[in-house]
């Protein structure tokens, strides 16, 4: 029996990895202090903005979603400050992945 699982574990192992990344990205998605620390990043990251001046909006409209401890309102810049970044291929996986959030 044991035999059967060992036999499967390289065609469901990459499967399953992907499977616990994704839970393990929403469950990030739901924690504030994550969200405010990948805003501060995103922030600092305005070189890859494709619109400046909407990056300087949203981190001004961030800053003071954070100083509210408004959540909801947190992750609506995020996801707009994802979707205003040029996409530079292969970089920050933990980024692509919270950004892949956004369109669920």
């Amino acid at each position: 029996m044991a035999d059967g699982a060992f036999a499967q574990a390289p065609e469901t192992g990459p499967k399953k990895a992907e499977e616990m990344k994704g839970i393990l990205y929403r469950a990030l998605w739901q924690n504030p202090a994550f969200l405010v620390q990948m805003f501060k990043a995103l922030g600092a990251e305005r070189y890859l903005s494709v619109d400046k001046s909407l990056h300087d909006r949203l981190v001004s409209e961030g800053q003071r979603a954070v100083a509210a401890n408004d959540v909801d309102g947190l992750r609506r810049i995020l996801a707009g400050m994802f979707e205003n970044r040029f996409s530079v291929g292969g970089g920050d996986k933990v980024t692509a992945a919270m950004a892949s959030l956004m369109r669920w």
